[in-house]
């Protein structure tokens, strides 16, 4: 063996000696006991630094939105403290990954559902906002004034700026949930008065 493969074997041999080591079965059902029966803080702790950061990276590529996958992060973490989690029979990373994966697809479900609600919304906010009837433009404003300043300001975003909800959700420091939810809010405002126009 010469001296660069010697050099080489031997820095193999200390990044492997310093890869984090995971947590086992046994001192994972221990700390779950300690939580739920003592509710030991540093038993927390442990299981929070041993997961916390393999938790939101699995939750960002289900729901590509890193406030959601936040959300998911504290929804395990509030299931430790409640005790719904059980000790694992066989490995804890592949028990943790499951209740992530399972949390996540449901926020991303929920997004998926907002998206659908607001098609109809979007075409009549769309069709309002770019008529070429002055009259029409002037009830959109009117529409504007009755929402909430930060609905508003989203409406006017998606609507007229064109944004995405990630464009959005970045500008207004929020998750694209609590955009979507707010945008929809606030579609459902002016559809009732778009209605209540109509009807007149």
């Amino acid at each position: 063996m010469n001296e660069d493969t010697l050099i080489l074997v031997k820095l193999i041999f200390v990044k492997l000696n310093k890869r984090k080591q995971h947590m086992d079965k046994d001192t994972f059902n221990n700390l779950i006991i300690r939580i739920v029966e003592n509710k030991d803080k540093d038993a927390f702790q442990l299981i929070y630094n041993e997961y916390a950061d393999k938790i939101v990276r699995t939750a960002f590529f289900i729901v590509r939105d890193k406030y959601v996958a936040e959300f998911v992060l504290s929804d395990v973490m509030i299931k430790f403290v409640k005790g719904e989690i059980k000790p694992a029979t066989t490995n804890p990373s592949a028990l943790i990954n499951k209740i992530t994966k399972n949390i996540a697809l449901n926020y991303k479900n929920k997004i998926d559902l907002e998206r659908s609600r607001n098609v109809s919304l979007d075409v009549i906010a769309e069709t309002v906002a770019t008529s070429d009837d002055i009259s029409v433009n002037v009830e959109f404003i009117f529409m504007l004034n009755k929402l909430e300043d930060e609905e508003r300001k989203i409406v006017m975003a998606r609507v007229i700026d064109k944004s995405t909800y990630e464009e959005i959700s970045s500008d207004f420091d929020m998750s694209q949930m609590t955009a979507l939810r707010t945008y929809n809010k606030a579609l459902g405002k002016i559809k009732i008065e778009y209605e209540k126009r109509e009807d007149n």
